[in-house]
């Protein structure tokens, strides 16, 4: 893909979408922000309007609690348990009428009262069709208010409708009536109110705007609503499965076909308000911030698309240039020039770029000059160059000169010295162990033929190493260097040098140990940070073949102490590589 499409796709991707999902970011929470908002001031306000109804509850409650403690209820339950016959009395059923009738005066919204036993017996005011207490509805708010034990049951307009044949909806407040001396039952008393005890709060409080509020029971059958038509209804969304599980909450849901706030507070007589409110009216006031929104991420990738015109065309261009010219260099095209730049940061690459190319150019010519002089002198050195052969040839006559005459001591050191100069001459730098311990063994035994009986030398080397492979000449500088900075130096007559071979964890381990003067700490520490070449550049050159050859986790380490002497352990991988023969 060419860089061209690349920063396109690039700038795509880093910038304009980035921008898009900022500004559909920013406007979800703004409208998040809004209806979190709406939903809390819907919450408070059907707190108020909950505190408004348990108000005008208690209105009748506080009625009831006035009526059933009345002599006239009283004496007409005590009566009517006593005295069977006095139910048909027209003055005791006329002063009991009295009383009903004033209750209803006292508050306009009640609708009708009713005054009954289990046995059926009953006043009632307000009332058209008598009441049937073997009402199954009725039976169970008896069964609640026996249960709560005086403390009043409310009903909802569905369950009024099913015990009452009223011509309007109606709540039904439903308790026991208990003598007050004795707390015997004596009765029920069952006031039906309006509901337009609710109508003036609900209007109040939502006057003027587009919502449906409503009060429901548990089995969220609408008690109440400003809609008549709603009234009976069973609250049903366009997905069923809608729970209210919450004291209080909001969720969106729709209704009627539209997303819909729905926000409900339940309250203490096992009802639920609940109001419902259009998403598109709730969110009207957001539209400022879309269109806000919209236009700033308009105006932003617009600059962005502006910016990449000026400015990033000229680098992708400039980019595209600078690797066309590179190709040509390196296919062999030094004559490539790039052009100037009226950008300062462009000009300086273009110019950058050509001083490499005529740098290269200048190396190229020095190096072929400098081939040319190493070709002529490896030349020269290969005519002045003797002849492995004729020196073996030189060494072999020696050796027969010196066995003739009975010096041993010179054909030995003939003989070990020609074992040196084969390994030497040899073109591979890799070796077999064995080689290698002869080579050392040879190193050896002229060295001891030159010292007398100054040290003496054990070679311990384990024979299943002898067939693997190692760079050659990596135990003959340490041996030598233990001779010269060792045991040359040594007050004492006589010394050992110990060449030790192991093999551990897939690595061959050498050792060379000396009991020479041993390097003192200031000593071995210029060694290792080399800066003490005299005595550790054969050690040096030792390590520095193995890292380059083996890498860094193969070395040399030493270990010294002066006036005991030094032990230096050289670790290489075994490797079975075939070497050329010598």
């Amino acid at each position: 893909m060419r860089l061209q499409y690349k920063v396109i796709i690039g700038f795509i991707v880093l910038v304009i979408l980035p921008i898009v999902i900022l500004g559909m970011v920013s406007y979800h929470t703004a409208s998040m922000m809004i209806q979190e908002k709406i939903s809390e001031q819907t919450i408070r306000t059907l707190k108020s309007t909950e505190l408004n109804i348990l108000g005008a509850i208690s209105e009748i409650d506080s009625l009831s609690n006035t009526a059933i403690v009345s002599n006239d209820v009283q004496e007409t339950f005590k009566k009517h348990w006593d005295f069977h016959a006095n139910y048909h009395d027209i003055y005791e059923r006329n002063r009991i009428e009295q009383a009903l009738t004033n209750l209803l005066y006292i508050n306009p919204k009640i609708h009708s009262v009713v005054l009954f036993t289990e046995k059926g017996l009953n006043y009632q005011k307000g009332l058209g069709d008598p009441l049937h207490v073997n009402n199954t509805h009725l039976k169970r708010g008896i069964k609640k208010a026996v249960e709560n034990d005086g403390r009043p049951v409310w009903l909802g307009t569905t369950e009024s409708h099913r015990i009452l044949t009223a011509s309007e909806p109606v709540f039904t407040h439903l308790r026991i009536v208990k003598d007050r001396d004795t707390m015997e039952n004596l009765g029920f008393l069952l006031i039906n109110v309006k509901t337009d005890i609710l109508e003036r709060i609900f209007f109040e409080l939502y006057k003027g705007e587009s919502l449906d509020i409503m009060l429901i029971d548990n089995y969220r059958t609408i008690l109440y609503s400003p809609e008549q038509d709603l009234m009976g209804y069973f609250l049903e969304f366009d997905h069923p499965g809608v729970i209210f599980s919450e004291q209080e909450g909001s969720f969106i849901e729709s209704w009627n076909g539209e997303k819909s706030l729905v926000t409900y507070v339940k309250t203490d007589h096992e009802w639920t308000l609940v109001s419902i409110k259009p998403l598109n009216l709730l969110m009207a006031e957001t539209n400022d911030i879309k269109y806000t929104v919209a236009t700033l991420v308009i105006v932003v990738i617009l600059l962005a698309v502006l910016f990449n015109f000026v400015y990033i065309r000229k680098i992708v261009y400039f980019i595209d240039s600078l690797n066309t010219s590179m190709k040509k260099v390196a296919s062999g095209q030094l004559d490539v020039e790039m052009p100037s730049y009226a950008s300062h940061e462009m000009n300086t690459m273009a110019l950058g770029f050509n001083r490499m190319v005529k740098r290269i150019k200048q190396l190229l010519y020095q190096v072929k000059k400098e081939q040319q002089s190493k070709e002529e002198a490896e030349f020269k050195a290969l005519q002045a160059q003797i002849n492995p052969h004729f020196l073996y040839n030189t060494l072999e006559s020696i050796n027969a000169m010196a066995a003739l005459q009975g010096q041993k001591d010179i054909s030995r050191m003939t003989v070990n010295l020609g074992k040196l100069l084969r390994i030497s001459f040899s073109k591979s730098p890799m070796i077999k162990v064995k080689d290698e311990i002869q080579h050392i063994q040879s190193y050896l035994e002229i060295q001891k033929v030159r010292h007398g009986d100054l040290f003496s030398f054990v070679i311990d080397v384990d024979p299943k190493m002898l067939e693997f492979s190692t760079l050659k000449l990596i135990l003959q500088p340490i041996i030598e260097n233990a001779i010269i900075h060792g045991i040359e130096l040594k007050d004492e007559f006589y010394s050992t040098i110990k060449v030790i071979g192991r093999m551990s964890e897939g690595r061959l381990i050498f050792l060379v140990e000396d009991d020479g003067v041993g390097f003192t700490e200031e000593a071995l520490q210029a060694v290792n940070e080399k800066r003490n070449m005299n005595l550790g550049l054969g050690i040096q050159n030792v390590y520095e073949r193995i890292r380059l050859y083996y890498g860094d986790s193969y070395g040399v380490i030493i270990c010294s102490t002066k006036g005991v002497g030094t032990v230096i352990k050289i670790t290489i991988p075994i490797t079975e590589v075939r070497v050329r023969g010598l």
